[in-house]
Formats: structure tokens, sequence, C-alpha cells
């Protein structure tokens, strides 16, 4: 635990008022709508830590934003893939207009707004931030790999302009125990 919070603390010194320890746990409401912004593989391993934690969650990456009725939360996994993108059958302004409406309908229904950033996969590419941008000012957390290989500082700046709080989990492979160390009991 204290190797967590010297890691936190060395994170966070430059971003006054955003943590990884923070008095408010992850609280997550069920079922929650998994999707992906950006089409990365990484909504993947976030289903599937929260299938081992038991969660109920659906997985559709495609989701737009009449998928949200039947979900109490909606969790967003980011990650640009231009790969991604193609195989889906998307252009990158479908792929903006798809997570503004599923962010919009989420506000106007007050479903809670997960943003998960797990940086497996990172090209340095400025539509990254984009899509930051979108979803991170309405999360009501994000959760960041520490050893990701995107852009760490701008989604800490982004969480702390709109003073969100910051989880970070340190294994990729041990997500759903890292997960369930934030959770409320």
């Amino acid at each position: 635990m204290l190797k967590i919070f010297l890691l936190v603390l060395f994170l966070t010194l430059p971003v006054i008022g955003v943590s990884a320890e923070t008095e408010n746990n992850l609280h997550f409401h069920e079922p929650i709508l998994i999707t992906s912004a950006g089409q990365s593989l990484d909504p993947f391993l976030v289903k599937a830590a929260f299938d081992q934690l038991g969660i109920m969650t659906e997985l559709n990456t495609l989701a737009e934003k009449e998928d949200l009725t039947q979900f109490e939360q909606v969790v967003f996994v980011g990650g640009y893939s231009h790969k991604g993108i193609s195989s889906a059958n998307l252009s990158f302004n479908d792929e903006i207009q798809r997570i503004n409406g599923l962010v919009n309908k989420a506000q106007e229904n007050s479903i809670p707004v997960v943003f998960f950033y797990l940086g497996t996969f990172f090209l340095g590419d400025q539509r990254e931030k984009e899509l930051i941008q979108l979803i991170v000012p309405y999360s009501g957390y994000v959760i960041l790999y520490s050893g990701c290989k995107g852009p760490i500082d701008y989604i800490y700046e982004t969480a702390e302009e709109n003073d969100i709080p910051v989880f970070l989990v340190e294994s990729v492979n041990e997500l759903s125990k890292e997960i369930s160390g934030f959770i409320s009991q």
C-alpha cells in the first residue's frame, strides 16, 4: 500500500486536487454498458475484469445512445485504433458522433459515466486527445493504468480541471484485483 501511495504522490505532485487515494470509492451501478472510445481492444480487458468481479456488464463497442436505456452506468474505455475504426466500418467523425451521442444521453438521463484508459497501445495521435476530451469532463471517475503509453498528463489535467477523482492501477494483468480495491463495500 505504501508503494502505491508513493507512486501516486509522485505522479500527482504537479496536479493538485487529483489523487488515486480519494475518500470516494468507486461506485458501480449495475447493469453497466462497457463501450469503446476509439475502437481499441482495451474494452475487452475491462469486460474480463468486471466479469471476474461478478459485476453485471454488457460489452458493446459500437453502442449508440439508444442502447443506454437498459443500463444504470456507462464505462468508456479509451484508446484510438486506426485498424479498429476501419474494422468497425467507421470514420473518426462517426466515432466522435457516436461518443457525443452516448455522453449527451447519459447526461440527460443522469447515467453515471466512468472513463478507463489503459493505453496498452498508443500511436501518439491527436485523435486520442480529442476522444478523451469528449468523455473525461463528464466522468464521475477516471481509472488509469500507471504504465500506460498514452497522454496521461493530459488526462490528469482534464480531470483536475473538472474535479474528477483519478484511480491508478499498476497491473493490467491483475486489473480485477486492483479495481476491487477501489470499490465501495
